[in-house]
């Protein structure tokens, strides 16, 4: 009998989070937030109920986000996610959540991907010939942007939508993507083919208190 590797994954950066229970690659069960910044209290009582209702005892691998988001927000899937490894004395990664967003998409430049975090504020990267750099502002800096420059592709979370609309020309609707809401889910399939990458020294190295967060 072949053992599924179990992961469970949070996304605690972007408005109000989520969290993934995986066996390998499937998803078994998830919960999304609702409120603009995640509660660690409501992330722990999920993340109970989830591990309860599907007769989890043992994981495998814990993958949370590491940002860019919330400082709040990350804080608190961070020490979830640590308090959880304690717990079940299994390995943890940090994973860069511009990293799991582009798991699995093509992105044909220039293309911009952006999310909304904590305090109404906005992060993205644009994806072009000169930069992949990740910035942030407010909803009148990200209109700016989205007016003085054209891209092929804009990935967007879905409280964006409104802003896009706003714009100066109508974008055609074939440019825009919206993002499922389960990002967790992204953040745990990256995080195991991350762990899967590297050899117990370097795991134990990454699951250290050096898990390097960014914060805006």
């Amino acid at each position: 009998m072949i053992k599924n590797t179990i992961t469970l994954a949070f996304e605690t950066a972007i408005w109000g989070g989520s969290i993934s229970l995986m066996a390998d690659d499937r998803e078994i069960d998830f919960w999304i937030g609702k409120e603009r910044v995640s509660k660690a209290e409501e992330i722990l009582e999920q993340t109970s109920e989830i591990l309860n209702h599907n007769g989890i005892n043992k994981i495998d691998l814990l993958a949370v986000s590491t940002g860019p988001g919330s400082a709040t927000g990350i804080r608190i899937g961070l020490a979830t996610a640590f308090g959880l490894k304690r717990a079940f004395n299994c390995q943890i990664v940090g994973v860069p959540v511009f990293e799991a967003l582009m798991l699995n998409k093509k992105i044909s430049q220039p293309a911009l991907l952006a999310v909304p975090v904590g305090g109404r504020q906005i992060v993205w990267q644009v994806f072009d010939k000169d930069s992949t750099e990740i910035k942030f502002g407010n909803a009148a800096t990200f209109l700016k942007l989205l007016n003085s420059q054209f891209f092929i592709k804009i990935i967007l979370h879905r409280e964006l939508t409104h802003i896009v609309s706003n714009a100066d020309e109508e974008i055609e609707k074939s440019r825009i993507e919206i993002l499922d809401d389960r990002i967790a889910t992204l953040i745990g399939l990256k995080g195991k083919d991350s762990a899967a990458k590297r050899n117990k020294e370097e795991i134990g190295l990454f699951a250290s208190d050096n898990i390097k967060a960014s914060y805006f």
